[in-house]
């Protein structure tokens, strides 16, 4: 097998081998058909087959154009607040339907009984639902409670699909302001492990690369998980925006700081034996409160037997 020049098509040189090939045959009654085959013997035969079907095509840009990764900060920030304007337009509406058509509404309506002195005017209504529903016969009764059992299940179904369509559409709206945040949080990011990994070189004395590398790893671990979970409660509308998306920044960024420092002061923080001379007066000083406790106690029991 080889390729054509232009890379346009595969040869395929064979040997020794057996063609066959069925034979159709035309104007022939569909229940007397035969189905013919011939075949082939050949010691060499070249087969061209194209390869048109697997070059290699640049997509339209127009397919990706308006998906958020695409977007720039401006035309994130024109989706953002254009999404955010339809959702809240849309929840005022799902909202007042809710109001109108699901639940009972005063308007107009005051409350009034037989002590009060003043009559209600001819724009108010007295409503008293109590005395309402003790008026009405046995049968009317279960009918009354019966429908208002139904306009609840209506009700009730209502809001669980609203809520699952508002969630749909609340998780669309994040998905722009993640995308916003995270052509900011990424370069960031990059400089948030510079003042990580710089200041591991210079303060690691032993293990040439290999320690400073592995403790870089280490952090950017650390970072990822914390970005991949911050940015799943983002999505789900649990945090802020700007909160999830940037805790792993100002999670990290004092720890950079940190070693920062300590290299400008050629501090040892990531000697060994600091931390084990470090180890070694805290033993010792348990060791004196321990054995200094003893002995003042074995004194006091000699003076009280003297």
């Amino acid at each position: 097998m080889k390729i054509t020049p232009d890379e346009t098509a595969m040869i395929m040189t064979l040997y020794n081998g057996k063609s066959y090939t069925e034979i159709e045959e035309k104007n022939v009654a569909p229940d007397s058909r035969k189905f013919p085959s011939r075949k082939d013997e050949f010691k060499e035969q070249t087969v061209v087959i194209s390869l048109s079907g697997f070059d290699l095509e640049r997509s339209s840009d127009d397919l990706f154009r308006s998906t958020s990764w695409m977007l720039n900060l401006s035309q994130l920030s024109f989706y953002v607040d254009s999404l955010n304007t339809e959702y809240n337009t849309k929840y005022n509406q799902q909202f007042s339907e809710f109001r109108d058509t699901r639940v009972f509404t005063e308007r107009n309506i005051t409350s009034y009984t037989d002590g009060d002195t003043e009559k209600p005017g001819k724009d108010s209504l007295s409503f008293n639902p109590n005395s309402l529903y003790s008026k009405l016969r046995s049968y009317d009764k279960r009918v009354a409670v019966a429908q208002a059992l139904e306009k609840a299940k209506e009700a009730g179904n209502f809001l669980s699909m609203t809520s699952e369509t508002m969630k749909m559409q609340i998780r669309f709206v994040k998905r722009y302001e993640v995308d916003w945040h995270k052509k900011l949080v990424l370069p960031f990011g990059c400089l948030v492990f510079f003042f990580i990994g710089a200041p591991l070189g210079a303060i690691v004395r032993k293990g040439g690369l290999g320690t400073p590398t592995v403790i870089s790893i280490f952090f950017f671990v650390i970072w990822y998980v914390i970005s991949m979970s911050a940015e799943k409660l983002v999505e789900e509308d649990l945090v802020s925006s700007f909160a999830g998306m940037w805790a792993s920044s100002y999670i990290l960024l004092p720890i950079g700081v940190f070693l920062t420092y300590k290299a400008s002061n050629d501090s040892m923080i990531m000697n060994v034996d600091t931390y084990l001379l470090f180890f070694r007066k805290i033993k010792d000083f348990i060791y004196r409160i321990v054995f200094q406790g003893k002995k003042s106690k074995s004194d006091v029991i000699k003076k009280s037997d003297e």
